[in-house]
């Protein structure tokens, strides 16, 4: 029973209010739910049992739509109630009783809708205008209006989802919430195939909001093309003179739009095992936004002057300079919003006001300033102690970052603690004292957020931009009243390459970054730049710089559309808003960058011109990588060990550059990769082939190949980048013919690998690495060095001894040697030259692709690395041609699980073909082999072929017309199985079909081992005419069926009769006397029928202890294993294999499902990247 204060009088809730005993048949009439009528019947008293005390108690008996009765005011004022909330109790003046209230009953009865007051206003003229527009306005927080028109909804259905726990206080007011929309019509009762989850939201005030979780139906309907625009763009094209502002908010806006009959079951959600759906459009929706904004964009064509309107989905902006103008403006939009069929929230609107609240910002005529209930609430955060709570915090001044000035440089501490490998529920244990000074410096600066200027098109911007060692930062500005204001702020932080550019390099790219980023508010109007530095001369020299060619070339375009002025800073008339950045200087050019010159040319030379292209594919899901050189007078093509295709076109030049070693020559390749690369190459050798964030860069080692090549040659080479697949050039045909001898050759040609040190020593006549140059670049070994030097020992004795000195009397030229557990020293070489090594003792055709053992033994007597056995296992554990051939290590990794027991005889079978076989004279070529599961009894049927109709009818015609339905049917995952004949067929039955897995024939032991046995039957008799295997089919089956079974003990024949099998040997043995008489050929049946009983008892022991048997052996041999869902896998190929060498391994591919530790349903990319989701035994599968 739920209290309701506001209720006059208390009321019974009935199904049958006019035939409950109660019922005096007196009808009386109630002011119900919005005023509406009701009618109740009058009851006679009864008593009220409270805390064990009766009350009289006088009430109305009524069907109510939440089916729980009333206490309403009359009965607490006849009783002298007392509510004390603070207690959760009631209590009764009249006898000291109380009435504890539970949390259940916490809430009161239904409510009506909260009703809305009308909006009132100081300005006579505006309340005029309210006045007359009273129709457009809400009536209360669930009124809505109706625009014309309905939505569908496109795509399929999603799966139906299970409502999933929701928490206990939330559950009062979706029920309030239902019934309120169920009366609003905005929600119905359904019945539909599909559902989604409730997903309740907590209100600030403590109430919650029912939302639905459409994740999954968002999933499956094809997203509309974005129009809302993002708000600081919005903002910006607020009117620059603006006095005047009124903000609308419509009510229930998505409600306003009705969706189609046919998609709307696909919006249901389930509430008390009732189902509901939405006659309007629903939050949730990933569209919803979208088809609103467009629906109110058309409503609003007809404003005269939309220049003085914003939209935001259901959120108006009114915004004039007169107060003439703006009554006239506001007074259309509100008719116009009306005969629409809209309502307006009154509780959210703000009319002709200098300042309103807009999307979370205050609007004024000065500009914009930070919501003040948002600041508040940041002042009010205290320390985060979650993920979730500091992304709370940085989400809410995240959206201010406008207002604050090197906001990435502020918040960056905090962002670093969200990468952090830290839990989710508690960072404290990571949180320093940065992280408390950018916490506080961030709140700071929300308080001391100044107003940001409203843009003014006609006028000039002005920027400034600054950048610090770790971010950039830029302010955007105007003049107004004779003083630069800011309009916006903007900052990012660097990334790693970005951080090792100069303090001039930096500002240089901060200013093309700011002017990028400002577009949405400048467009392509004039622009002035402030700063100290000159960054224009990088630009006009860019030899004499590092950063790249196509970032500069991509800066100067963008410079040549816009009219920029560059005016010296003064730093003494800085405002305190801009950003210091140095004294006025010009930009240093960097002297001396201690490069190399590059050995290749980007303009064509006297000489042959090469055509190069690399190529890298999948087909079946075997990665073919290769590359192709077109020479003037031959064609070279190889393969690669499967690479990229990057790797590829790499391969081709280094391959082009041993073959035209004695000639000038002209390379063309139309990979901008490639080319760009081997632009930058002097710089990469510089930094010893590492990138800005110290990391050995991809393909190093070909790279290194690639300019010992170059340094070798005495004759000119130039590097020339073409267009690709493209006609009518000069270029195009042999460039055409590159590209298809190099996918050719990924799959036919002969391997290609960079060589190893010794070999690159002859072809180019360089000595091998230095290595000690190599030791010395490498710190652990040049302490060592230094430590042997000096005669310090600072390591533990134990690692001292594992080394030694080679040349100890050239302290220029020692080399240091590794001699623990060797039987000799061998040379101490970087880790980073692991890559290398690995390709010349394993991947290398005289590497041989050894084990990682013998690899690692095979390195060892060379050289030595401090990480040297966790690489070599690595690496061979993940070389793909290793993955693709080796088996894996062991067979069986999974537990032989035994199957249910069949129930008795023919309750289970199993069937497969056997076949193609010798062809008969009459055209059998075929044979249909059914087992008995539990009494193996078997049988076979010469078949023309091997269709489901085939098999459908035999099973028919042959098996089920003789000895009955059996209960389950087991195969394999042949067509011959599953086609919708075989389909339809069970079903017609009601036969239950089991499929096993393909190409794993221990799934469907019993009828493999029937198969075996019969063929090997048949081979013995039929050797020498194998088609008359069908006459000798018969005899066979006899045999089969008449021989005891090792695992049952019996013959199939005696498991399924009760009795043996009377064969030719039998002749010899004068017959029993034949059965005449009646009594005595019942008892006969009544014996047999006992006789069978007790077969089928000890067949079913038997087999209980052969199961036991096998299962006790083969686990022995079972090494444990389980894939988890994401993990990579390889799995065996059992399609054709094209030649002897095809791998019978395919992948990486990935586990998506996981059925038990020994079933996985995994996905596969075969042909033309089709994928396909298969389920695979784990003795198909092995680590990747």
């Amino acid at each position: 029973m739920l209290i309701d204060t506001g209720a006059s009088v208390s009321i019974i809730h009935t199904l049958d209010p006019q035939s409950h005993p109660l019922s005096t048949g007196q009808k009386v009439g109630l002011e119900a739910f919005q005023g509406s009528h009701a009618e109740a019947y009058q009851s006679s008293k009864t008593k009220l049992l409270i805390a064990d005390a009766a009350f009289d108690l006088s009430a109305l008996l009524m069907t109510l739509p939440n089916s729980m009765s009333i206490l309403g005011s009359n009965f607490l004022k006849q009783h002298e109630a007392v509510i004390d909330f603070t207690n959760s109790k009631i209590w009764f003046k009249g006898n000291g009783n109380y009435c504890v209230i539970s949390d259940a009953h916490a809430v009161s009865a239904i409510k009506n809708p909260e009703f809305f007051e009308m909006p009132t206003h100081s300005d006579p003229r505006v309340a005029q205008i309210i006045h007359e527009c009273t129709d457009v306005f809400g009536k209360h927080k669930h009124d809505c209006g109706r625009l014309e028109g309905e939505v569908s909804i496109p795509g399929r259905a999603h799966e139906p989802q299970k409502q999933y726990p929701i928490p206990k206080a939330s559950e009062s007011y979706i029920q309030n919430t239902i019934d309120s929309l169920l009366q609003q019509g905005v929600l119905r009762v359904c019945e539909s195939t599909t559902n989604s989850p409730i997903w309740p939201v907590e209100k600030p005030d403590g109430s919650w909001r029912l939302t639905i979780d459409y994740r999954k139906l968002n999933s499956v309907t094809p997203a509309c093309a974005p129009v809302v625009r993002e708000t600081p763009t919005l903002l910006s094209s607020i009117p620059p003179r603006a006095k005047y502002f009124s903000s609308i908010d419509i009510c229930n806006s998505f409600w306003n739009i009705a969706v189609e009959l046919r998609s709307q079951y696909k919006l249901a959600f389930t509430w008390k095992d009732q189902q509901y759906t939405w006659n309007c459009l629903p939050q949730g929706l990933h569209n919803s936004p979208t088809i609103y904004h467009k629906k109110m964009a058309a409503v609003l064509k007809g404003f005269t002057k939309p220049e003085n309107l914003l939209q935001y989905v259901d959120d108006l902006l009114l915004a004039t300079e007169t107060e003439e103008e703006h009554l006239s403006l506001l007074k259309e939009l509100l008719h116009l919003l009306h005969r629409a069929g809209l309502k307006v929230n009154p509780k959210k609107c703000q009319f002709m006001q200098t300042s309103v609240t807009f999307l979370g910002m205050n609007i004024t005529p000065e500009g914009k300033l930070p919501d003040k209930h948002k600041m508040d609430t940041i002042q009010r955060l205290n320390l985060p102690a979650s993920k979730t709570a500091l992304r709370s915090f940085l989400g809410l001044v995240q959206y201010q970052r406008d207002f604050i000035p090197f906001f990435a440089d502020k918040a960056r501490p905090l962002y670093d603690l969200l990468k952090k490998e830290v839990p989710e529920e508690d960072i404290r244990g990571e949180w320093r004292e940065p992280h408390t000074q950018a916490f506080n410096v961030l709140k700071q600066s929300m308080m001391e957020a100044t107003a940001l200027l409203t843009p003014d098109p006609k006028k000039r911007f002005h920027l400034e931009v600054a950048a610090t060692d770790t971010a950039l930062a830029a302010v955007l500005c105007q003049e107004k009243h004779g003083k630069l204001k800011p309009i916006a702020y903007a900052s990012r932080v660097l990334s790693a390459v970005e951080i090792k550019f100069t303090a001039c390099e930096r500002h240089l790219l901060a200013t093309f970054w700011a002017i990028e980023h400002f577009t949405y508010i400048t467009g392509l109007q004039s622009l002035t730049l402030h700063s100290p530095h000159t960054p224009l001369n990088l630009l006009l020299k860019p030899g004499d710089t590092t950063l790249s060619s196509a970032r500069l070339s991509k800066w100067t375009l963008m410079l040549m559309q816009r009219d920029l002025d560059i005016t010296p800073k003064q730093t003494t008339l800085l405002p305190a808003f801009l950003l210091y950045d140095g004294e006025p200087h010009k930009c240093p050019l960097p002297s001396n960058l201690n490069l190399p010159p590059n050995p290749l040319s980007s303009d064509q030379v006297p000489g042959i011109d090469v055509y190069c292209d690399g190529s890298s594919y999948h087909d079946q899901g075997t990665p073919y990588t290769g590359f192709s050189v077109i020479l003037p007078n031959h064609i070279v093509m190889h393969k690669c060990l499967p690479h990229s295709s990057q790797y590829a076109e790499l391969a081709a030049i280094a391959c082009t550059l041993e073959r035209c070693n004695t000639e000038a020559c002209n390379i063309y390749s139309d990979s901008a990769y490639a080319v760009n690369t081997l632009t930058m190459l002097p710089l990469y050798v510089n930094n010893g082939f590492r990138s800005s964030d110290g990391k050995t860069l991809t393909h190093a080692s070909l790279l290194k190949y690639i300019w010992d090549l170059l340094q070798a040659r005495t004759l000119p080479c130039a590097l020339v980048k073409v267009k690709g697949h493209s006609k009518g050039s000069v270029h195009s045909e042999k460039n055409s013919l590159a590209d298809q001898c190099a996918k050719k050759a990924a799959k036919q040609a002969d391997l290609w690998s960079p060589p190893s040190a010794p070999e690159i020593s002859a072809l180019t006549g360089n000595t091998p690495p230095d290595l000690v140059s190599l030791q010395k670049a490498y710190e652990p070994y040049k302490l060592v060095k230094e430590w042997h030097l000096k005669g310090k020992n600072e390591l533990a004795p134990n690692e001292w001894a594992k080394y030694t000195i080679l040349s100890p009397g050239d302290s220029q030229n020692q080399i240091l040697l590794y001699q623990r557990d060797l039987p000799f020293p061998v040379v101490c070489v970087p880790p980073e030259c692991a890559d290398d090594f690995f390709q010349i003792f394993h991947s290398h055709p005289v590497g041989g692709h050894f084990s990682a053992e013998k690899t690692l033994h095979k390195i060892l007597q060379s050289v030595w690395w401090p990480s040297i056995k966790d690489d070599v296992n690595s690496k061979c554990s993940s070389c793909l041609p290793c993955l693709q051939v080796n088996p894996p290590s062991c067979t069986n990794r999974s537990l032989l699980r035994s199957t249910p027991p069949a129930e008795g005889p023919w309750s289970q079978i199993q069937i497969d073909f056997i076949g193609p076989l010798p062809k008969t004279p009459g055209g059998f070529s075929h044979c249909l082999v059914v087992i008995d599961v539990f009494s193996k009894w078997i049988e076979a049927f010469p078949t023309r072929n091997q269709k489901a109709l085939t098999a459908a009818k035999v099973l028919i015609s042959e098996l089920f017309s003789r000895w009955g339905l059996p209960k389950v049917v087991a195969s394999d995952r042949g067509t011959s199985f599953t086609g919708q004949v075989f389909s339809q067929l069970q079903k017609l039955l009601d036969i239950k079909h089991e499929l096993h897995i393909a190409f794993h024939p221990q799934s469907s032991g019993t009828v493999e081992r029937g198969n075996r046995t019969l063929k090997t039957m048949l081979t013995k008799f039929c050797a020498e005419k194998p088609s008359t295997w069908a006459q000798m089919l018969p005899l066979c089956l006899m045999a089969i069926r008449s021989t005891p079974h090792s695992t049952t003990g019996v013959s199939p024949y005696q498991a399924m009769t009760g009795r043996l099998m009377r064969m030719p040997g039998n002749l010899l043995i004068p017959s029993a006397t034949p059965l005449l008489q009646g009594a005595v050929t019942e008892a006969w049946v009544k014996n047999v029928a006992e006789h069978i009983n007790e077969v089928n008892k000890f067949v079913a022991r038997n087999i209980g202890h052969s199961k036991s048997q096998i299962k006790k052996y083969f686990d022995k041999k079972v090494r444990l294993f389980e894939y988890n869902v994401g993990d990579l896998v390889m799995v065996r190929d059992f399609g054709k294999k094209e030649h002897s060498f095809t791998p019978i391994w395919r992948g990486p591919f990935t586990v998506v499902d996981k059925a038990s530790p020994a079933t996985y349903l995994v996905k596969t990319v075969g042909g033309k990247g089709k994928v396909t989701l298969k389920w695979y035994h784990i003795n198909q599968m092995k680590n990747c």
